[in-house]
């Protein structure tokens, strides 16, 4: 009798190749999986930069000090000229009083009035310079607003050279990213 040979795997085979692939899987599963949860990180990266870009923009558009020359900044703060009186600056960092109350957010004038004192705002506290709420378009996001004397960086001469501000936004993960810039008075 003459045997014809038989194509095909045999079911030994077949659960082999199974258990195979099964930890084949397993291995690019594990490996993968931690990779998926940072893959929005970059996103909200630029959104975060986003944020703290609107709020430094704002910032150093405003005067340096608020005994600054707001009309221009012909005159400087703390600067000596002869024949003329110039108001010192000053020492204090954070929103100024007016009227017996400080400063509404639509009244800022000078750099040192956003320090958030340590404070993290968020939704309706973040605001433009309308007074407009901008938290809505960064839900889950909050800010902080550092604002400090910093002549040290520059040449060391006093409190009038240079103000530095550090914005520091927290993510929906909680993650803080610090931007800075500083602000010269000129």
């Amino acid at each position: 009798m003459v045997y014809k040979a038989q194509n095909g795997f045999t079911l030994v085979e077949i659960v082999i190749s199974i258990v195979i692939m099964a930890i084949a899987l397993l291995i690019v599963t594990s490996v993968m999986a931690p990779q998926a949860r940072n893959t929005v990180d970059p996103v909200m990266d630029v959104k975060a930069a986003e944020l703290a870009q609107t709020l430094l923009n704002e910032a150093l558009a405003k005067s340096y000090d608020h005994n600054s020359d707001h009309n221009g900044s012909r005159w400087r703060c703390g600067e000596s000229i002869v024949g003329l009186t110039i108001a010192s600056c000053t020492t204090s960092i954070g929103p100024d009083m007016v009227g017996g109350s400080l400063e509404s957010r639509t009244q800022f004038n000078d750099v040192d009035d956003f320090d958030t004192g340590g404070a993290f705002l968020s939704g309706n506290d973040l605001l433009n310079s309308s007074g407009q709420a901008i938290g809505p378009l960064y839900p889950n996001f909050a800010a902080a607003i550092a604002v400090s004397h910093d002549a040290a960086a520059f040449d060391d001469s006093g409190t009038d050279v240079a103000k530095r501000i550090d914005v520091t936004i927290r993510g929906p993960s909680g993650r803080e990213l610090v931007f800075s810039a500083y602000r010269g008075n000129y």
